[in-house]
């Protein structure tokens, strides 16, 4: 979806599952085995990804929270330049 300036607008969902998949990665997984991870999610849509890191929904929402808000400073910042 887009916003009137054309900008590209992402749901928590879509936010969270490009997290898990940036996790994958970094874990060592390819493109492939992930492709492999989310069709069999939704093959047998009760079975999610298992990640191990520790954090909860809510340390994952606040943690973008304040990349979002450090974003936007910066973002702020260049206006003023």
């Amino acid at each position: 979806e887009r916003s009137d300036t054309n900008r590209r607008m992402y749901s928590l969902n879509d936010v969270d599952r490009l997290l898990e998949i940036k996790d994958y990665l970094a874990d060592g997984l390819t493109i492939v085995a992930i492709q492999k991870i989310y069709s069999n999610v939704k093959k047998n849509p009760l079975e999610k990804p298992s990640t191990n890191d520790g954090l909860t929904d809510e340390d994952v929402r606040r943690i973008l929270y304040n990349e979002i808000m450090h974003i936007g400073r910066l973002s702020g910042q260049e206006k003023l330049l």
